[in-house]
């Protein structure tokens, strides 16, 4: 039977509701393998009858075209497209226009791995011609924006986030515009002559993206709202002025994007928040413009050009005006009656809401509690404090979020209320969208589209009303708050908690009510308070302290973990309480309270650093340095100031207190940039890298000062100064430091010889002091507490070796008995302190050992690699029901890092720029050399990427230095949601996480398995 027939056998069975039992039927048995896999995705889908429907229509169509469309390859590929064929009619007829080519973007491994402007850009540019009309462009441009309409359906639908969605969708209309505007102004200057300013230089243009254009946060059918600009009125295109060339343009922009095609039409572009609105002039000029806004610019253009980005034409000139209006958009002083004027055209909004009689069902973008509102609270928001503070001139909603957070001007449950909201509803508005391709946002309270927007999200239905409902309330309480001093709390909740005699167990009643987990153990804590007198809830409290108890108690509920948060307050107040000051810094900024109560909620490594320095929140957040030292010289120049100051420069107690709170403030500073996501992945190993490095090089210098003062310098047997070098391996080596890192050392003196004080000894002796009292300084509190764990064992012939070795032994040893793992720990190495001379030839003696030498040689490497990696994975992993490793565990970081070393070994003769030692930069340089594929290298680029990401929150939230993934729920989701997942439908942030996390650990375990299998195979022929 054809495939058609049978599909039709399948949509009847449906229809007369007999499809209980279709994945049993005969039918089903007669479909070729590469059908039924995608028959089979659909029937296990939402919507099944439908979707079925909708490939029908697919197949006819390709079919039509002369050929069946093309199966999906594999599972992945088939659910993707039952998921897309799910979603509506309208996206099976873009499929159906082009089944081959849309079909194949939806086909691919990566499908979750983005475009981006500059491939989308390039596709297009290769589908124009010379001499196209613009009619045939319009047709193209439309036609790209399809294609990837459909691909960014199927990331959309699981495969990503709605966030990357949104910037890929933002990137597809740059792309988009960026050819039109060239295309219309090639055509105008065929027309007209060339657009030249006075002296005739050339005259340029650029588009400035605005709103959720400009924020990247698209819709699939949202307007792109935009300006059009130009350089300047002063100069002609021909007979014709600047400003009448330009408005034709921007009209054939117009015109490309929006008028429709036999493709569509590709973007809707607004222009009603140019200067002057819908009575503006289409186009401005720069300096028409900038006169404008500074003559009637209001607190709705400062709203407009919150979110204004440069999105095409001339890159200076968008930024030009960008940046001029940055003091406009964000001054340093604004009013709080822009909060009124924004509330009041929030109240407008809804008025005009009710008045179309929007009554049977929810608008999500524009109802109580919807899309808006969350908007409009972020960017009140942002408007009052962004002058002051420039971390919260962030475009998109969501990383605005995170921004208010970690400036103390919402607190985590707010943030975490809003972001789920925004999510959600940012869901359903897309689900909406692509049902029939229009531009809607009502959800209706009943009928067909209701149900098909819950199915297709994967909610019950109760389900769904519940959730969108607590979404509603939750939205629209915080929101209400923005007319208000602080945030409404009913203080008879923790009224209970500041009782004195107050039994254990009805704290614990109070305070499970609160939000408190550990319940019990929390009332135990607040007892520990209750005992000092001078605390909040103490018997003799100073007037700042008892002014603070009730708003600690809201702050603390509202932290992301409550019962941490209380816990690391309670040590906190142990240890400073009876200094005023302490109650004084937060009785007096309720901000300062705010932020300190989510930091210690959410990570317990900053929490420890807290505690030990508390006025570092006043120093790093309030008095505005948390930014400041933004690069490594930067960091390293603020350490010798603050060392130069020291009163006693002898005096290694000074000394050492200066070096350790700078030490704890920098990384407090990168770990809170870290969480804010102010701070990409490298950004973090490299400032982490530097400090460590830093801290490294002045302890060394100390340490060997002392020595030499107690036994005299060091020389080799001729008299010459003997000096040592420290190596440093590992992720310190490597620059790829994380929270808690170990630094992995190896010492390397110069030579034999003898010191030449009266007290003489050996250089080895003198070195093994050096080396010792280099590593009790590191990993001993001296004066605030243990600054880094250090792992010596990696020296030559490891924990039975001696601590320090010559330079001539070290490489008698790598030469004559270095191990494979050995070798591979060297690729690493980098002379981190001590003599920068000796270091570098030790440097380049192993680059040519490791990479020119017997070692780059050596047979059996692969099989060695494998075997040496099962040990790890067996002996050190200790993976169980409870926990993975993400380092040893099965398909971890050590996978990656072995395979880039063995990929490093067998070319870093050939090919230098393989011996880099960072392991992304030595993958990317395999990639480049076509030592592995480009699929391979792209899969283990963001698989290490994720784990790494993983492990730094792992740490920074729990504070341990281990690289366990708990699999308990609670764990799960507080480290998931530090990584911004949010519950999707039934599944929780913490499952996702999981998924993704197996998903990943399994592709990298492939590879693995695959490259070293062939490797092992090509050895033996």
């Amino acid at each position: 039977m054809e495939t058609l027939a049978l599909i039709d056998q399948l949509i009847l069975a449906l229809t007369s509701h007999r499809g209980g039992a279709l994945s049993d039927r005969q039918a089903l048995g007669e479909l070729p393998p590469d059908v039924l896999r995608l028959v089979q995705s659909v029937l296990s889908g939402p919507m099944p009858r439908a979707t079925l429907i909708n490939l029908r229509k697919v197949i006819v169509a390709a079919q039509d075209k002369g050929a069946d469309p093309p199966w999906p390859p594999d599972e992945g590929s088939a659910s993707a497209l039952a998921t897309v064929l799910a979603a509506g009619p309208d996206l099976s007829r873009l499929i159906a226009r082009a089944p081959a080519r849309r079909l194949a973007l939806l086909y691919v491994p990566s499908l979750a791995q983005p475009w981006g402007r500059e491939a989308m850009e390039r596709d297009l540019r290769q589908r124009v011609f010379e001499g196209q009309s613009l009619d045939e462009l319009r047709e193209e441009i439309c036609g790209l924006r399809n294609d990837h309409f459909v691909r960014l359906a199927g990331c959309e639908f699981g495969a990503t986030s709605l966030e990357v969605v949104g910037r890929e969708l933002a990137d597809l209309a740059d792309a988009c515009l960026e050819v039109a505007l060239e295309a219309s102004i090639a055509a105008q200057k065929k027309k007209h002559g060339p657009p030249l300013l006075e002296g005739d230089l050339p005259c340029s243009a650029a588009i400035i993206g605005m709103g959720k254009y400009g924020a990247r946060e698209l819709n699939f059918c949202s307007d792109i709202d935009v300006i059009f600009l130009y350089a300047s009125d002063a100069g002609m295109a021909g007979t014709r002025s600047l400003h009448e060339f330009y408005a034709a343009v921007c009209r054939d922009v117009v015109s490309l994007l929006s008028e429709p095609s036999a493709e569509g039409y590709a973007f809707r572009v607004d222009l009603r928040l140019r200067p002057e609105g819908a009575r503006g002039p289409l186009c401005n000029s720069l300096g028409a413009a900038e006169s404008y806004y500074e003559a009637w610019g209001g607190p709705y253009d400062r709203l407009a050009w919150l979110k204004a980005r440069h999105a095409a034409g001339e890159a200076g000139l968008g930024e030009s005006l960008i940046a001029t209006l940055r003091p406009f958009v964000f001054p340093r002083a604004l009013g709080p009656e822009v909060v009124e004027q924004l509330r009041g055209l929030s109240r407008k909004i809804r008025a005009e809401l009710a008045m179309r009689h929007v009554t049977d069902g929810f608008d999500v973008k524009l109802g109580v509690g919807g899309i808006r509102d969350v908007e409009f609270f972020v960017q009140a928001l942002q408007l009052l404090h962004g002058g002051r503070l420039p971390a919260l001139q962030r475009r998109p909603t969501l990383e605005s979020l995170e921004q208010l957070l970690f400036a103390g001007l919402i607190s985590d449950d707010e943030r975490t209320h809003l972001a789920d909201a925004y999510d959600l509803y940012r869901r359903i508005e897309h689900r909406l969208q692509l049902y029939d391709g229009r531009q809607t946002h009502l959800l209706p309270d009943a009928g067909e589209t209701r149900e098909h927007v819950v199915a297709h999200l994967g909610y019950e239905a109760e389900a769904f009303v519940s959730e969108l409902e607590q979404r509603r309330g939750e939205v629209s309480a915080i929101y209400a708050t923005l007319d208000e001093g602080d945030h409404p709390e009913d203080d008879q909740e923790v009224l209970p908690l500041l009782g004195r005699d107050v039994e254990r167990e009805d704290l614990a009643r109070v305070l499970l009510g609160l939000g408190f987990r550990q319940a019990s153990w929390a009332a135990g804590q607040i007892e520990l308070l209750k005992e000092k007198p001078w605390g909040p809830l103490g018997s003799r409290p100073s007037p700042e302290a008892e002014r603070l108890a009730i708003p600690l108690f809201h702050e603390l509920r509202r932290s992301p973990d409550p019962d941490a948060a209380l816990g690391h307050f309670v040590a906190l107040s142990l240890r400073y309480g009876a200094y005023r000051g302490f109650w004084r810094l937060f009785a007096e900024n309720p901000v300062a309270l705010r932020l300190l109560c989510s930091v210690l909620g959410t990570s317990d490594f900053l929490a420890k650093i807290l505690a030990r320095q508390p006025e570092l929140l006043d120093h790093l957040l309030l008095a505005g340095q948390l930014t400041k030292i933004a690069e490594p010289t930067q960091m390293a120049s603020e350490l010798s100031r603050r060392l130069a100051l020291v009163e006693d420069a002898d005096d290694p107690e000074q000394r050492f207190g200066v070096l350790e709170r700078f030490h704890d403030e920098q990384m407090l500073r990168v770990g809170l940039l870290d969480i804010a996501g102010q701070f990409p992945l490298e950004r973090v190993w490299q400032q982490l890298s530097v400090l460590a490095e830093l801290t490294l090089g002045h302890v060394y210098q100390a340490v060997l000062q002392q020595a030499v003062s107690r036994y005299g310098a060091p020389c080799l047997a001729d008299g010459v100064p003997a000096t040592m070098a420290v190596l440093g391996l590992g992720k310190l080596g490597g620059a790829e430091m994380s929270y808690g890192s170990d630094l992995d050392l190896i010492f390397v003196y110069s030579g034999e010889g003898q010191t030449s004080g009266a007290r003489e000894v050996s250089n080895h002796e003198f070195f093994t002091r050096v080396a010792q009292r280099l590593i009790r300084a590191l990993t001993h509190a001296f004066v605030r507490g243990a600054l880094y764990s250090v792992d010596a064992r990696l020296r030559p012939s490891g924990s039975q070796g001696t601590l320090v070795v010559s330079a001539q032994h070290f490489k008698d040893y790598n030469f004559r008995q270095g191990q494979l793992w050995e070798r591979q720990v060297l690729i690493k190495a980098r002379c981190v302190a001590g003599d920068a001379a000796l270091g570098g030839d030790l440097e380049r003696w192993i680059q040519h050992f490791i990479f020119e030498g017997v070692a780059a040689q050596a047979r059996g490497m692969p099989a060695e690699i494998v075997r040496l990696r099962q040990r790890i994975e067996t002996e050190l992993a200790g993976e169980n029901p409870r926990f993975y490793n993400l380092k040893t565990g099965r398909g971890g970081l050590l996978d990656i890092e072995f395979l880039v070393q063995f990929w490093q070994s067998r070319g870093g003769k050939e090919l230098p720029a393989l011996r880099a030692r960072a392991t992304l930069e030595a993958l990317e340089a395999a990639r480049a050399a076509g030592v592995v594929d480009d699929e391979r290298a792209k899969k283990l680029d963001v698989a290490y990427r994720f784990l790494r990401r993983l492990e730094g929150r792992l740490r920074v939230v729990q504070g341990k230095g281990e690289e366990h993934l708990e699999k308990e729920p609670w764990s799960l989701e507080v480290v998931a949601r530090r990584l911004g997942y949010r519950q999707q439908g039934a599944k929780s942030s913490g499952e996702q996480l999981l998924d993704d996390y197996r998903e990943t650990v399994d592709g990298v375990r492939t590879i693995f398995e695959d490259v070293l299998g062939a490797a092992r195979r090509e050895e033996q022929e």
